[in-house]
């Protein structure tokens, strides 16, 4: 009785719990990452399912979905289906991003607007300004 009260532990211990905040439905996050000049937005649509918006500077806005799982401490995100690249983190404490295994290098804030006009305000702006740096 004891050995199947320890081997219960054991496997509770193993499988990471989940809390009733891991459908992240509704939410948004805008990230930054200010070494790449990178905007990201996350917007999670379902319980499993997300879509990323991807700007460079002076690019366009790349949109890709994907799948998230969510532990109590962190967001894993995966966009590729043959794991060319690896899944990227969100911090949830810190609310910081990057790739697993990797120093988290953008910073993320909860974001309530639109994506779509968000960006291309984004775009507009970056845009002014190459056009006025230009030399010839």
């Amino acid at each position: 009785m004891k050995k199947l009260l320890l081997i219960l532990i054991c496997l509770f211990v193993s499988f990471e719990v989940k809390s009733e905040s891991d459908d992240l439905s509704g939410k948004k996050l805008l990230c930054k990452n200010n070494v790449l000049n990178l905007w990201e937005g996350y917007k999670f649509v379902s319980e499993e399912e997300v879509i990323n918006y991807s700007y460079w500077l002076g690019g366009k806005v790349i949109v890709t979905r994907g799948k998230y799982t969510t532990s109590l401490t962190q967001i894993k995100l995966t966009f590729h289906k043959k794991d060319l690249v690896p899944p990227k983190i969100i911090d949830r404490q810190e609310l910081k991003s990057g790739f697993l295994h990797q120093t988290l290098t953008s910073q993320c804030r909860i974001f309530d607007g639109n994506f779509e006009s968000y960006y291309k305000n984004l775009h507009e702006k970056d845009e002014r300004e190459l056009k006025s740096k230009q030399k010839i």
